[in-house]
């Protein structure tokens, strides 16, 4: 299940030992109810791969993270080289890298692999942030920290 999402069941019974029909009177009437799982969180995500402030010698690293929650799954992530992660076409100073994951499906879980056609630029400083995914029509969840590290 997602997390901070709301789920709604219903069941009913029937008296007949027999399949019924779905409109058959054998069968009671519906009882319904809701639940609603956990509402995702970013303070439990930490670096895990580069540590903060390492140079890196490759410039299509696999950044990796821990969360203290594994019910969390899915993240987005961002990685550029301006810390305010401005997306605004008139005032950005590069490109952000913005994807979303699947966490348990990644190699190693909790990793992004940046791919060699957008491979980052040599000799530059780069800031990456994590947040969980929220799902349907749930609102973001705030960023994690902000952390950098740095290419040879």
């Amino acid at each position: 299940m997602l997390p901070g999402m709301t789920y709604t069941w219903r069941v009913r019974t029937a008296t007949e030992s027999k399949a019924l029909a779905l409109n058959a009177p054998g069968w009671s009437k519906w009882v319904a109810g809701s639940f609603s799982t956990r509402l995702p969180v970013s303070w439990s995500i930490s670096p895990d791969y580069p540590a903060v402030g390492e140079t890196i010698a490759t410039v299509t690293p696999t950044l990796r993270w821990r969360n203290q929650f594994s019910w969390i799954f899915y993240y987005e992530i961002q990685i550029a080289k301006d810390p305010s992660f401005n997306t605004d076409p008139a005032t950005a100073i590069g490109p952000v890298y913005w994807e979303l994951l699947h966490g348990g499906e990644s190699v190693p879980f909790n990793s992004y692999a940046v791919r060699a056609e957008a491979a980052l630029e040599p000799n530059a400083t780069y800031y990456w942030r994590v947040r969980p995914r929220v799902q349907g029509a749930g609102a973001p969840v705030e960023w994690s920290e902000t952390w950098y590290f740095l290419t040879q």
